[in-house]
């Protein structure tokens, strides 16, 4: 029997039900699989997953290709012999024909309109992308190839797949050379191109129903491009429709004012951080005087300070005040001094730690004992140190430099 005629999904991309015999099985640590006489199931290749569904009531789970054919992993096991009914997951298997089709003519047109070749093509669960063999791409180019590719969807030409010998094969003007010696399937884009393929198609361009290019990256040296075609284009352009309508009515304007006014929401975001963070650089040395105010005189004589400044500080906004606090300090002649400044903002608890050249415990060390207890990641030096902990119900960042102090008093 040749390939042909075992591969049923070869003569008909929309055959959802057949009859055939198992003729192999098999049992792995994987579970269990069957090779059938004839199977509408596609096997996982060419860039194209592989189909599911049902061999009587046994579910199939996926499907592979090697030497002696199609295998079908299946949940529960089939005997050599057994006639099956195969049921083909049409909705995920049309899916795949109108990615996989989307596909040949994006491409294509990249070939044909820009010289570009793709250099891999890869169907994911909700979006896929071919690898393009150029350093970058224009947004002007882009918006030409996406509108040229949905024209061929328009125009609804017919997309042929037919098995051809080596001597049809030299007399076509083939995109890309086949990938195998014998059994050379071409599908062919009426008007648009010939391409070796063994994947499934529909009969028209019409029947992809739309692509969009969702976006591109860079990925080594090439652009990635990210495309939906057919079922997965009318979600994403309904998830589009859904988050601007949603953002519109926060932002109460309509869709031509989006950009513009986002763009007014980030300047005057940028101002008020800016504003707030230069008012906490101004009162900074305010607070230093009161902080002071909590720092105790050890038995060894150094001067430590270790205080809960509260919410809306994070390391850059406790860094002023700590330099504010040391200056008073050294101003004063009161070393040696180790001062450890902790706020909140957000989800986490921040701390910065200065300690004096003459103190007999370190910044780091401090801090290093702290997150040992209370958990949190930081570092420094025997100078300066800081770091931040996830806010935790029960337990305070302050709390842990306290007990840190402790531990390492008898040290000191």
């Amino acid at each position: 029997m040749s390939i042909q005629e075992e591969r049923l999904y070869y003569g008909d991309s929309y055959l959802q039900t057949f009859t055939s015999e198992v003729c192999g099985v098999r049992q792995n640590d994987e579970g269990y699989w069957v090779r059938l006489r004839q199977s509408a199931f596609y096997p996982t290749s060419g860039g194209q997953p592989h189909d599911i569904g049902l061999l009587n009531e046994a579910h199939v789970i996926n499907v592979e290709a090697d030497e002696q054919g199609v295998w079908h992993k299946v949940d529960t096991p089939l005997a050599m012999g057994d006639v099956v009914t195969g049921t083909i997951d049409f909705v995920r298997r049309f899916d795949f024909v109108q990615q996989h089709s989307g596909q040949h003519v994006l491409s294509a047109c990249f070939e044909q309109t820009l010289k570009v070749d793709t250099v891999s093509f890869h169907m994911g669960d909700s979006v896929s992308t071919i690898d393009l063999d150029i350093a970058e791409l224009s947004d002007a180019e882009l918006e030409r190839i996406e509108f040229e590719a949905n024209q061929w969807i328009w125009r609804d030409v017919p997309i042929r797949a037919r098995f051809v010998t080596p001597e049809e094969l030299a007399q076509l003007n083939l995109r890309r050379p086949p990938k195998v010696d014998k059994d050379v399937r071409i599908v062919t884009i009426e008007g648009l191109e010939h391409n070796p393929c063994g994947g499934t198609h529909p009969s028209s361009t019409g029947q992809i129903g739309q692509i969009v290019i969702t976006k591109t990256e860079r990925v080594r040296g090439g652009v990635r491009v990210s495309f939906v075609c057919g079922r997965r284009a009318l979600a994403y352009s309904r998830q589009l429709t859904d988050t601007f309508r949603a953002l519109g009515n926060q932002l109460s304007v309509g869709l031509p004012d989006f950009v513009t006014t986002v763009e007014g929401l980030q300047t005057q975001l940028k101002e008020t951080r800016k504003g707030l963070h230069d008012l906490k650089q101004q009162t900074a040395g305010l607070m230093a005087r009161d902080v002071l105010q909590h720092a105790q005189n050890r038995n060894n004589g150094l001067l430590t300070l270790i205080t809960d400044v509260g919410t809306g500080f994070d390391v850059n906004e406790l860094k002023p005040m700590v330099g504010a606090v040391t200056e008073l300090l050294e101003a004063e002649h009161r070393t040696p001094y180790l001062v450890a400044l902790v706020g909140n903002q957000g989800d986490r608890e921040f701390a910065a730690v200065v300690a004096s050249e003459d103190s007999s415990l370190a910044a780091n060390a401090l801090l290093k004992e702290a997150f040992a207890i209370g958990g949190g990641k930081g570092g420094g030096n025997a100078r300066t140190a800081q770091g931040s902990a996830p806010v935790v119900s029960g337990t305070h960042l302050v709390e842990s430099f306290l007990q840190a102090l402790k531990s390492l008093d008898g040290e000191a």
